[in-house]
């Protein structure tokens, strides 16, 4: 009898959340050319909704524009600390029609507005505290992964910046992004636990939702800015492997030796890129064993749906997921054939 009980459950709570059959299929990919200029050090992408590439040139300090096939269109902005100049464009965020980027080396946030034909323009920016992760436009503000000191000294790992008032609305409090219950217990734990892992913070903006996930930790935050209630969700499953601040990294560290530290990081998996696609949450994290890219899915309220792998495995982990569409895409380097080519991979989504 208990038996029974125990499967009559069961079906019930599959029903209540059934899992998606996930399936993620390489359609194609696009090449892109450098007959007219060369992309030196790609660090983030995105695509417009007329099928444009918008990559952000880290090395050249500038953006780069390239067609659906691969051609090259123009490039904004240049090296230097100027109007329109950048000197580490790290990470962009699109939402029609605009672009965001972060000069992480200057600790400024533009944001570019995009005209007919392509004309580019700057209508806004302004300078952050302390370093920023990732960023995430939408229409009238801008989410952000970074450093903010409130004027009672409390320190956010998330905030948000409303364009037309230039206000800052914190959103995920440090020592909650990385697990902790108070600052004081996240500040015992930060040297030996937390920087041999890294610190870097991914953020999204979904309507009132905002969402913000530790890179080291499978454990996204979602908060809704109406009611200010607090979520947390995300599924460990035997392909995560959880980052482990071990003995070997913190000799690395303390070695100063990268290449060990990267190849002790590499040893367990990490949060590459989070989005929204079609009304689900999308999650992208390294399986370190199969050196595999592994896509996970949930809804809004953090149910998990089912995970898979991305076929054709890449080193370059750099992802895009646009809001609307049916598909993810990847940059990444091919070297098989020198001098190497950048090319954009296409993924279609089943769920």
């Amino acid at each position: 009898m208990k038996k029974t009980i125990i499967v009559i459950i069961f079906i019930i709570y599959c029903l209540s959340y059934p899992l998606l059959a996930v399936e993620v299929i390489l359609k194609g990919e696009i090449i892109l050319r450098e007959d007219i200029t060369v992309l030196q050090r790609p660090s983030s992408f995105a695509k417009t909704k007329d099928g444009f590439f918008v990559i952000s040139d880290f090395q050249a300090g500038d953006l780069k524009i390239y067609t659906s096939s691969g051609d090259f269109l123009k490039t904004f902005g240049r090296k230097g600390q100027g109007p329109d100049e950048f000197l580490g464009p790290l990470k962009i965020s699109y939402y029609h029609p605009r672009i965001g980027i972060v000069d992480v080396d200057r600790l400024i946030i533009s944001v570019i507005e995009i005209k007919n034909n392509w004309e580019l323009r700057t209508i806004h920016s302004f300078v952050c505290q302390g370093g920023v992760d990732t960023i995430v436009m939408s229409s009238d503000r801008i989410t952000v992964a970074g450093y903010y000191v409130d004027k009672n000294g409390e320190t956010w790992s998330v905030y948000q910046y409303l364009v037309g008032t230039k206000e800052i609305l914190p959103v995920f409090l440090t020592h909650e992004i990385f697990g902790f219950s108070t600052n004081e217990d996240f500040q015992k734990n930060y040297i030996n636990e937390i920087v041999p892992l890294g610190l870097k913070i991914l953020c999204e903006q979904h309507n009132e939702d905002v969402f913000g996930v530790w890179v080291s930790n499978l454990r996204i935050l979602k908060k809704n800015l109406k009611t200010g209630e607090v979520k947390t969700f995300g599924k460990k499953t035997p392909r995560y492997l959880q980052p482990l601040p071990t003995r070997e990294l913190k000799r690395a560290m303390q070695e100063r030796n990268p290449r060990k530290v990267q190849k002790e990081i590499d040893k367990y998996s990490r949060i590459m890129t989070i989005g929204i696609n079609r009304g689900l949450f999308i999650l992208i994290y390294r399986d370190p064993k199969a050196w595999k890219s592994i896509i996970q899915v949930y809804d809004f309220d953090g149910n998990f749906q089912g995970e898979t792998e991305i076929p054709s495995p890449s080193e370059s982990g750099m992802f895009y997921i646009p809001r609307d569409e049916g598909f993810i895409y990847e940059l990444t380097y091919d070297d098989t054939s020198p001098p190497g080519i950048y090319k954009i991979r296409y993924y279609k989504l089943n769920f």
